[in-house]
């Protein structure tokens, strides 16, 4: 692979096939490289099968990329542009087939009403059997009496 070819390669086939390639030309092995980065062997090959929801966040990813570029002598910002590419290729595109239909205001706006004047004749019912069991009678005006006399 020349200097030509690498960038273009690399965005094709992900940042772990240029790397793996590299690690090859460097005459390390698997082993010595997971090794040499302080990886176990299921992540190392993680790692240069481009697995990498396996090391979590992107930042993560990063730091191991860049660190195994470091080891084998690939320019890191060949690396992050094969990592960036491989990002576009695997993120999931949109489903355009399917609609896409908001809700309506006027229904949301109906739902609070109905539930404010639930909530409201919930209130007053309470209030009028608290008034009936705790306002003794006595002090309760009768039907018949006017309401001057009441006071």
């Amino acid at each position: 692979m020349n200097e030509a070819t690498a960038p273009a390669e690399a965005s094709i086939n992900g940042p772990g096939a240029l790397l793996t390639a590299a690690r090859a030309r460097a005459g390390l092995t698997a082993g010595q490289a997971a090794e040499r980065l302080c990886l176990d062997a299921a992540a190392f090959q993680a790692l240069e099968a481009d697995r990498f929801e396996t090391f979590g966040a992107a930042v993560f990813v990063r730091g191991h990329l860049r660190h195994y570029a470091e080891l084998v002598g690939v320019p890191v910002s060949e690396v992050d542009a094969a990592y960036a590419a491989s990002l576009v290729r695997m993120a999931p595109m949109p489903e355009l087939r399917r609609p896409v239909t908001a809700r309506a205001p006027a229904r949301t706006a109906a739902r609070v009403l109905g539930v404010a004047l639930i909530g409201a004749i919930a209130v007053v019912v309470v209030a009028l059997l608290w008034r009936a069991l705790h306002v003794p009678r006595s002090a309760r005006p009768e039907a018949g009496t006017p309401a001057a006399a009441r006071h």
